[in-house]
């Protein structure tokens, strides 16, 4: 297992919050994910193989920007 965290620029609501978890939980090797509207972060529990590329995809296809750090 791994952690990926990302910084999360566009989020200003719940429902930001409830889209982004539910498409991260969708990508493949994700095991667990914890978004932080006070933080503009998500951590994502995830398999070794899974690129961070894949996560932040999944995340602008959403409409929101990431990017890590």
């Amino acid at each position: 297992m791994a952690t990926t965290t990302l910084r999360i620029d566009g989020m200003s609501c719940d429902h930001c919050v409830r889209a982004l978890t539910a498409v991260l939980k969708q990508t493949r090797g994700v095991t667990s994910t914890e978004i932080s509207l006070e933080r503009g972060t998500a951590v994502i529990e995830h398999a070794t193989e899974v690129s961070t590329n894949d996560f932040v995809r999944a995340i602008e296809e959403e409409g929101y920007t990431a990017f890590a750090g």
